[in-house]
């Protein structure tokens, strides 16, 4: 079972066992939260999670955080996927970086809701700014990026990840 919700996003008022994710969108943070039955995803064979498959669909799909009734959700759905070069926008590399938001976090909070596992960038000035990779709730890395070069940063990390 899956929840998929979007939250106000604030480092210390993280939501308990969850996965958290977030996008800078016209200089707006967007945040997600998820939460699911980890222990029935972990047991399955790691070629049936499809993990970076999901994470690029969620993550390359245009979507509106403020629609309220269910109509206008699937409307927008409906609109993004009747575009003609869908596939493309969502898993066809440097295409698909054309139309992306650029992503700021992945991280996954303990039973406290402080960060666990993950990675972040904190905007300094600008585009420019730092990231950290967590690890069994201490920070193991720390360094200056602009955003758009944490993109990769960010990819490498989910990729050796998962």
């Amino acid at each position: 079972m899956l929840h998929l919700e979007t939250i106000d996003f604030d480092l210390n008022k993280l939501p308990s066992k969850s996965i958290i994710t977030a996008n800078l969108i016209n200089d707006v943070v967007v945040a997600y939260v998820s939460k699911s039955n980890m222990e029935s995803i972990d047991s399955l064979d790691s070629d049936d999670r499809n993990f970076d498959k999901s994470f690029k669909l969620f993550a390359r799909m245009e979507r509106e955080s403020n629609l309220a009734a269910i109509d206008l959700i699937l409307n927008s759905l409906a609109d993004f996927f009747s575009k003609e070069d869908v596939l493309l926008r969502i898993y066809y590399g440097k295409y698909a970086e054309q139309f992306t938001p650029l992503s700021i976090c992945y991280l996954e909070t303990n039973d406290l809701g402080k960060i666990k596992d993950g990675i972040i960038w904190t905007k300094n000035e600008g585009t420019n700014g730092n990231y950290k990779i967590y690890n069994n709730e201490k920070i193991i890395k720390t360094e200056n990026k602009n955003l758009k070069d944490y993109q990769n940063i960010l990819m490498e990390y989910l990729e050796t990840r998962y």
